[in-house]
């Protein structure tokens, strides 16, 4: 799939709006604050049978950090639960920076689909949590997912070290497109 560039004045097909990335899920946003429990702070849903190969999702996220006391933070993506397969893993950065702001982008592959599916990701975080950026990533491979059981969720994750009323987590916005 690609998108295909039209010119003013040309004649939209059929093929090219069908070429056009399809969002999948919004990111169901939220937040974490005064805890130190590892909390979900945003979710995709990913329909039961929507999985083919070969095929897969490209994600965006975009969230803040504030703090107070230069507190640690893990962000982690997950599969289904806080439980779940960690396919992506920032743990205890230090947050300096007042304000913060975090992205994620990356891509899931499908492998397989059905009751034994699998997956492969590959996911990059790009971070400012204390005056300068990080990018950090993570790459999981064979993802075990049951593509047709149910829904499944692509969760985001936030852990503070310290709990403070001023530490919150928050994801603002999010999306997920079919590849």
């Amino acid at each position: 799939m690609g998108i295909t560039a039209v010119a003013a004045g040309q004649r939209l097909t059929a093929a090219m709006i069908n070429s056009l990335p399809v969002v999948v899920s919004y990111l169901s946003t939220g937040g974490v604050s005064n805890s130190v429990a590892e909390t979900v702070i945003g979710t995709f849903t990913i329909p039961a049978s929507d999985p083919q190969f070969p095929g897969g999702y490209r994600m965006n996220i975009f969230g803040t950090v504030t703090e107070t006391g230069s507190p640690t933070v893990s962000i982690r993506v997950k599969l289904n639960t806080t439980g779940g397969t960690t396919l992506l893993s920032l743990t205890g950065a230090t947050v300096s920076n007042a304000t913060s702001f975090f992205g994620i982008t990356g891509f899931l592959g499908f492998s397989s689909v059905g009751v034994s599916g699998a997956f492969g990701s590959d996911l990059k975080l790009n971070q400012n949590f204390n005056g300068s950026s990080v990018i950090g990533g993570g790459i999981a491979g064979a993802v075990a997912i049951n593509t047709t059981g149910g829904s499944n969720l692509i969760i985001v994750t936030a852990q503070f070290g310290t709990a403070n009323a001023s530490n919150t987590a928050t994801t603002t916005f999010g999306a997920m497109y079919r590849e």
